[in-house]
């Protein structure tokens, strides 16, 4: 099995080298959904029901989604029969260990022992090594964990942009990446972003002159109306972008180091980078009528419900007003206006 995985991702490396980044991850995409590694099939929509509220406000339409397959995840027979963790793994060889003796799920040493199917793909950015994985219980089509070879702590740093663009940059583009902080992130000791090469609704939001703080021939920043907390930053260079959003990040932290943290998607589109930071208070982390915390995906409006106790009926009276709702109710207290003179 090992050896097969091996043969397979050298062969990934021949088709990036050939036909470019996004070309190879498509391939492996399809492989871990084939192989039953992801859960389901991201484009089967057998099971799923769907809402697409408009909201002429902002621009945006929202993308409901109701999607049982992601329940699949707390099924521990299932996730053995599919290789996606092993039935026995060998404790003893695990690393970074937690206080519990949990060890990292992220540690590509720890996933050869306890992810048997996963198969990882080596990547590097900025002059540091990462690996891709498909994400098993996925959020959208072609949806990796992107994560550093070495385990440090999920935290902002200023490199954390450059990562992102650089991906962007490999991958022309194709996928969108994002960072979650510690608003969302389920594994909080080792450093990762997210990728997937679906389109987020906010990437539609409306940005008439006023919202706009600045703008030259390098930069627009601006201030969208929306219903939680956002600054967009725009560019045809992303070294511009990272040195403003990097000073914006850190005077967010500043504010309140032990609970301010941030939400951030990239996105490329035609040699034009964007750069969405959504501040976020580890305080308010819960969106109204959903489970567990509301991170990238859904700030930026793609609400993914899958849970029958309380997601259900949220799906089944889901309108503008809910929408508005739950965004409004992890919007941060700090008004993010006063940290622009």
């Amino acid at each position: 099995k090992e050896y097969e995985k091996n043969e397979f991702v050298e062969k990934l490396i021949s088709i990036e080298k050939s036909y470019g980044l996004c070309a190879a991850l498509l391939l492996l995409y399809k492989q871990q959904v084939k192989s039953g590694f992801v859960l389901a099939d991201p484009t089967d929509t057998t099971n799923k029901e769907f809402y697409d509220i408009r909201d002429e406000k902002t621009g945006v339409i929202f993308h409901v989604q109701w999607n049982p397959d992601r329940e699949l995840r707390k099924n521990h027979k299932l996730l053995i029969d599919r290789g996606v963790i092993a039935s026995v793994p060998n404790t003893a060889e695990l690393i970074n260990k937690d206080d519990q003796g949990k060890a990292c799920y992220l540690c590509s040493e720890n996933i050869r022992i306890q992810n048997p199917a996963e198969i990882i793909y080596p990547l590097r950015l900025s002059g540091e090594e990462y690996f891709l994985g498909a994400n098993f219980a996925y959020l959208a089509n072609n949806h990796f964990t992107l994560f550093n070879k070495e385990h440090r702590p999920q935290l902002y740093r200023k490199e954390i942009l450059f990562f992102l663009f650089d991906f962007l940059d490999k991958t022309n583009g194709c996928f969108r990446g994002i960072f979650n902080g510690l608003a969302g992130a389920s594994i909080e000791h080792h450093e990762h972003m997210q990728v997937t090469t679906e389109k987020f609704p906010v990437e539609d939001i409306n940005i008439p002159p006023e919202v706009v703080i600045l703008n030259n021939d390098k930069i627009r920043i601006s201030l969208p109306h929306y219903y939680t907390s956002l600054l967009l930053l725009e560019s045809p260079i992303s070294g511009v972008i990272v040195k403003y959003a990097d000073t914006f990040l850190t005077k967010w932290h500043k504010l309140n180091p032990e609970y301010h943290t941030e939400n951030i998607v990239a996105v490329k589109h035609h040699n034009h980078y964007r750069l969405f930071i959504f501040p976020r208070d580890k305080r308010k982390l819960a969106g109204k009528g959903k489970t567990g915390a509301m991170a990238s995906f859904e700030v930026s409006g793609n609400i993914v419900l899958s849970d029958n106790s309380i997601e259900r009926s949220t799906f089944d009276n889901i309108s503008l007003t809910s929408v508005q709702n739950m965004l409004a109710g992890i919007k941060p207290t700090t008004r993010i206006e006063q940290l622009f003179p």
